[in-house]
């Protein structure tokens, strides 16, 4: 009777408060580093062009969180047509930074990335040779729209790049996007 009906209720109220909890942004503990410049990655050597949309890289650090970087369309599969590792957007801080959260929207389907950062830390070039000259500082949960990640341990850098390794289908196609980026300590 009543008393189930009042069990239920407030069962669902938990569930309910732990959805929402769940969902909520975490509070970035300070405000974000200037990022100064943004770069794609689609290197030779693991199997790209050196190309993958140069000229909307900027759409991705720019106040406005319709405009984004999109990679090019793939039309086999959400793993680049098994071509290659990945491609990203390599973000230029300017100079090294400590980094310890990012806050990427990925956009509408499922995308699957990760935070890198060079190898060598203290590099004052991004560099392009190779997925080889980066390393994973954090893999981001395989995710829809706005993702913030703290990274289990903060690093101090002048590049970070957002990796994406599976794209969502769009439109007959695989394709992934990247806006609204920020980069905290």
């Amino acid at each position: 009777g009543l008393f189930g009906l009042v069990l239920a209720v407030s069962l669902g109220n938990v569930f309910l408060g732990q959805y929402t909890q769940s969902r909520a942004p975490v509070p970035s503990p300070a405000a974000p580093h200037a990022i100064v410049a943004a770069k794609d990655f689609d290197p030779r050597a693991d199997g790209g062009d050196d190309r993958e949309n140069p000229t909307q890289t900027g759409l991705a650090i720019d106040a406005d969180p319709a405009t984004a970087w999109t990679t090019e369309r793939y039309g086999r599969s959400a793993d680049l047509n098994g071509r290659k590792p990945g491609v990203g957007l390599i973000l230029d801080l300017g100079e090294q930074r400590s980094v310890g959260w990012v806050r990427v929207n990925l956009g509408e389907g499922v995308t699957v990335a990760d935070v890198s950062v060079p190898t060598d830390e203290a590099a004052t070039v991004a560099p392009m040779t190779g997925r080889a000259s980066w390393r994973s500082a954090q893999t981001l949960p395989a995710t829809t729209g706005e993702v913030q990640v703290k990274l289990d341990t903060p690093v101090t850098t002048r590049f970070v790049m957002i990796y994406l390794t599976r794209l969502p289908e769009r439109g007959g196609a695989y394709q992934g996007s990247v806006s609204g980026v920020s980069i905290h300590p």
